[in-house]
C-alpha cells in the first residue's frame, strides 16, 4: 500500500510523515495550505507525473495502404471540371468522366470523398473507372461506399466484411449491398435473400425483389415463383413480371398463350380480340394491372390488351411469311387499337432490348398523333436508343420539324455528323426558333466539328428575341471551349 493511501484511509491526523515527492516543494510553496489539501495536490502530481512517464505500448494499424496507383492524375482544370459537375450537375460531367476513363486519368484525391458520395447508379457508373486505388481503399472503409469497390476494369467488388455490414447495416446499406452481391454472386444472393426474407418489411422486400434483374436467370425461376405468394402485392407484381422474361417459367408460358389468344399477326394486318371484362383473377397474380395509369389515353380493356403485347417479345409475332419490324408496326399504327399495340410493342421491344424495333416504332408514334396524348412523350427513350446511322437518316427532319426539335436533346451523343452540321447551319443562320436548341447542340455536336467562333452581332443593335439568341451563343462558344480543353487533356478523338 502506498504511503498517500494509507494516509487517506487512517487520516491525515493520524498518520505520520510520509515520504518526500518532488510536487511536494512546489505545494509547500503555496503557503497555508491544509494537510487534507496537500495530499491530493501531492497525489494528483504523483498521479501526472506517472502518466507522463509512462511509455505506451506500440500498435500496428490493422489498416493496409491503397495499392500504388496506376492512372495518371487529373490535372488542375479536369479537377475543376469534375467539382463543377459533382456540385452542380453540369451537364459536361458525364462527357468529362468517359474522356478520363478512356485516356486513363483518375480522379484528384482532393475529390475522392465528394464522388463517394454520389447515390444515381448511372453517375456511379461512370465514376467507378475513375477512382483509382485510392478511392477503392477509401470504399472499404465505409459501408455506403461499397459501390465503388474494385478498380473500374471489371466488376466491384465485395467489401472484406461483407457479412458484418449486411448483419448490422441499415435498410438502405443492406439493399446496396444486395445489388452488389446480385452483381457478383446470383446465387448467393439468393440464398441470402431466402434467409432474410420473412424478416424484413415490405419496402425492402421489393427492393431485394427488383434487384432480381441484375443477371436474371432460369436459376431464379423457383425463387421468383415463391414470391408470387408474398404478402406484399408489389413485391407479387415484380416476381411475375421478371418471370415474364423467362420463356421457360410457367408465368411466361401463360402469357404468352394468353397474348397468342387475343392478338395475331396474319396477311399484313393485327387481329385483335380484347380481354373480357371483368378481369381474370389469374391474370393479377401473373403480374397484369386492372386499373390504367390516368395518362393513357384509352380505356381499361385496351390497357389489359396492352399488357399482354408488352408481357412477349415483339419477336413473338414475326412468324407470318415476310414479316418484318417495319411491316408490323406500320400495321400497328393503323389499326383501330393503335395506342394499345404500339405502347405494347414498345414496351416488350424496351425490355427485351430489341433493338430491330426501335427505329420502326419511333417512325410510328412520329407519324401519327398519338405521341401527343401520351405523357411522357413515347418517343424520348426510343431516342436514346437510336444507333448513330438511324439518327443520321433522320436528320433532316429532325432539324426542319418544329414538333421533332425537342427529341434533339434525348438522342445518344454526340450527334452524328449529319445531324450536327445541319443544326450548326441552322444556328449560323440565325434561325430564332433555335435558340432552346443551342445549349443542347453545344454538349451534342462533336468536338471535331464545333466551331473556333461564330459570328456575334452586337447586342445593343439587335432588338430583344436576337439579344436573347446572341446570349446563347455566347454560352455555346464558352462550352465548345471548355469542351476542347477537356478533350486535349485527355487526348480523347470522337
Amino acid at each position: 500500500m502506498s504511503e498517500r493511501l494509507r494516509e487517506a484511509i487512517v487520516g491525515t491526523a493520524h498518520a505520520g510523515a510520509h515520504a518526500a515527492s518532488a510536487a511536494d516543494g512546489l505545494i509547500a510553496k503555496l503557503g497555508g495550505i491544509e494537510r487534507e489539501r496537500a495530499l491530493l495536490l501531492s497525489a494528483a502530481a504523483d498521479a501526472l507525473m506517472r502518466r507522463a512517464g509512462r511509455v505506451l505500448p506500440q500498435r500496428r494499424s490493422e489498416l493496409q495502404p491503397a495499392a500504388a496507383e496506376t492512372l495518371r492524375v487529373s490535372s488542375v482544370q479536369l479537377t475543376a471540371a469534375v467539382r463543377a459537375g459533382l456540385e452542380q450537375d453540369d451537364d459536361l460531367l458525364e462527357e468529362t468522366l468517359t474522356r478520363m476513363a478512356r485516356a486513363g486519368v483518375r480522379l484528384a484525391p482532393e475529390l475522392l470523398p465528394l464522388a463517394l458520395e454520389q447515390t444515381a447508379p448511372a453517375l456511379r457508373a461512370l465514376l467507378r473507372p475513375v477512382l483509382g486505388q485510392r478511392g477503392a481503399w477509401l470504399a472499404q472503409q465505409r459501408p455506403e461506399w461499397a459501390w465503388a469497390l474494385g478498380t473500374g476494369e471489371g466488376a466491384p467488388a465485395l467489401p472484406p466484411d461483407f457479412e458484418l455490414r449486411w448483419a448490422e447495416g441499415n435498410a438502405a446499406e443492406r439493399r446496396q449491398l444486395f445489388i452488389l452481391l446480385r452483381e457478383q454472386d446470383p446465387a448467393r444472393a439468393r440464398e441470402l435473400a431466402t434467409e432474410a426474407w420473412k424478416h424484413e418489411r415490405a419496402e425492402q422486400r421489393a427492393a431485394f425483389a427488383e434487384a432480381f434483374a441484375q443477371g436474371l436467370s432460369p436459376d431464379d425461376q423457383a425463387f421468383l415463383h415463391g414470391l408470387l405468394d408474398d404478402r406484399s402485392a408489389l413485391v407479387q407484381r415484380i416476381a411475375a413480371r421478371l418471370l415474364w422474361r423467362l420463356p421457360g417459367s410457367e408465368v411466361a408460358e401463360r402469357m404468352t398463350a394468353r397474348a397468342r389468344a387475343h392478338v395475331r399477326f396474319e396477311n399484313g394486318a393485327w387481329l385483335v380480340e380484347l380481354p373480357a371484362e371483368p378481369l381474370d383473377p389469374s391474370w393479377l397474380r401473373d403480374g397484369v394491372t386492372e386499373k390504367p395509369p390516368d395518362a393513357l389515353p384509352f380505356g381499361q380493356r385496351q390497357w389489359w390488351l396492352l399488357q399482354l403485347v408488352a408481357a412477349v417479345p415483339c419477336s413473338t409475332w414475326l412468324a407470318s411469311p415476310c414479316a418484318t419490324p417495319q411491316q408490323l408496326v406500320a400495321a400497328a399504327a393503323a389499326h383501330e387499337y393503335a395506342g394499345a399495340l404500339l405502347s405494347g410493342l414498345r414496351r416488350a421491344a424496351l425490355q427485351y432490348d430489341e433493338r430491330s424495333w426501335f427505329a420502326p416504332l419511333w417512325d410510328a408514334w412520329t407519324n401519327s398523333d398519338l405521341a401527343a396524348a401520351i405523357t411522357p412523350d413515347p418517343r424520348i427513350v426510343l431516342s436514346q436508343k437510336l444507333s448513330p446511322q438511324e439518327v443520321a437518316a433522320r436528320a433532316e427532319r429532325l432539324v426542319s420539324e418544329d414538333g421533332l426539335r425537342v427529341l434533339l436533346q434525348h438522342l445518344p451523343r454526340p450527334w452524328p455528323e449529319a445531324l450536327a452540321l445541319r443544326v450548326l447551319a441552322a444556328i449560323a443562320e440565325l434561325r430564332l426558333s433555335f435558340r432552346g436548341i443551342i445549349p443542347v447542340a453545344a454538349l451534342a455536336i462533336p468536338v471535331a466539328l464545333l466551331p473556333d467562333a461564330l459570328p456575334l452581332p452586337d447586342r445593343t443593335q439587335v432588338d430583344y428575341p436576337l439579344r436573347a439568341f446572341v446570349r446563347a451563343l455566347a454560352d455555346f462558344q464558352e462550352v465548345a471551349a471548355l469542351r476542347r480543353s477537356i478533350a486535349a487533356e485527355t487526348m480523347g478523338d470522337d
